[in-house]
């Protein structure tokens, strides 16, 4: 099963344990909206495949190459059989 968490929030502990849980079973995606972006600052090993939105980067002055539109966000979530947001 392919599972995907969208993270607003970049503190939330509860949805990174959730989502690293959930992966020793299924495919896990993280997608980093709204201020969640900022996790891009931390440290960041997960065994995941992490997605950021492309606007919040920008609206917030940061850059990364795994950054999304929204017509690629819209593709993400309906690659995936389920989606969890946080």
């Amino acid at each position: 099963m392919k599972i995907l968490h969208i993270l607003r929030n970049p503190d939330d502990e509860t949805a990174l344990k959730v989502a690293l849980e959930q992966s020793e079973k299924h495919e896990v995606s993280l997608l980093f909206i709204h201020d969640g972006v900022y996790s891009l600052r931390k440290e960041m090993n997960y065994p995941l495949r992490v997605f950021f939105c492309r606007d919040d980067l920008q609206a917030r002055g940061l850059n990364i190459d795994k950054s999304l539109d929204y017509d690629q966000i819209v593709d993400l979530i309906f690659s995936h059989d389920r989606v969890i947001c946080w």
